[in-house]
């Protein structure tokens, strides 16, 4: 990995206004995890005082995240804004949205299939961290929220993606969320997408005239 500071104040330190740049080339997070390609991050706002918070518009150019055991990649290409804070212990909050004048394309390539998706201006993700609880598994939890338009160049159209439950992991001890609720629909249906365990999606296929389809389906088989 090589990071390349362009400072815009002359400070020698991360400030408002500057772009990090940083390329990867086989870079390891762990033995199966692996990033190569590029991004930048222009600091709109960073502050790390009286605790951290930064929005920055990221920029990635082929960054790819691939899973080295699975035949698993996502290449992204595009831009969006992030918006990450640590307000308080075990306490994250990570957002993710696509810009107006924005668009974020990811090339999927999975073993049971490939496509590229394009997440439309206005897409949004975020993610909330929190300390374990008084109840559940003594671990770190996670909420998960979506909702936007997504295009997918395999189903030849575009879907409206959101969370209409929050979707929970317990990430210490889960490869997966074990609850929530996703719905897509689309011009002719919908998709429900629940949430049974850490290990199974229950997948509905509804139309007007009610669900024709249902089928358990692992995680793995989806991401």
């Amino acid at each position: 990995m090589a990071a390349t500071l362009d400072d815009r104040d002359g400070s020698l330190t991360l400030t408002t206004g500057d772009v990090l740049n940083v390329s990867f080339t086989a870079c390891r997070e762990t033995a199966n995890a692996q990033a190569d390609g590029s991004l930048s991050l222009a600091f709109g706002q960073l502050s790390a005082a009286p605790t951290l918070s930064l929005q920055a518009q990221v920029t990635m150019v082929q960054f790819t995240l691939s899973s080295l055991s699975s035949s698993r990649s996502v290449r992204y290409d595009g831009a969006l804004r992030l918006t990450y804070a640590e307000p308080a212990v075990d306490t994250t909050v990570s957002e993710l949205l696509v810009g107006g004048a924005d668009t974020l394309t990811m090339a999927v390539t999975h073993p049971l299939y490939t496509d590229t998706v394009t997440l439309r201006p206005g897409f949004a993700a975020a993610q909330y961290g929190f300390p374990p609880g008084p109840a559940g598994p003594n671990s770190l939890r996670t909420r998960y929220e979506i909702n936007g338009q997504v295009a997918s160049k395999a189903a030849g159209g575009w879907v409206s993606v959101f969370s209409t439950v929050h979707l929970w992991q317990y990430v210490d001890v889960e490869t997966h969320p074990s609850s929530g609720m996703i719905q897509v629909n689309g011009e002719l249906g919908r998709v429900m997408l629940t949430v049974e365990s850490a290990h199974d999606v229950r997948v509905d296929l509804d139309t007007d005239a009610g669900t024709i389809a249902s089928k358990l389906v692992p995680w793995d088989e989806l991401v």
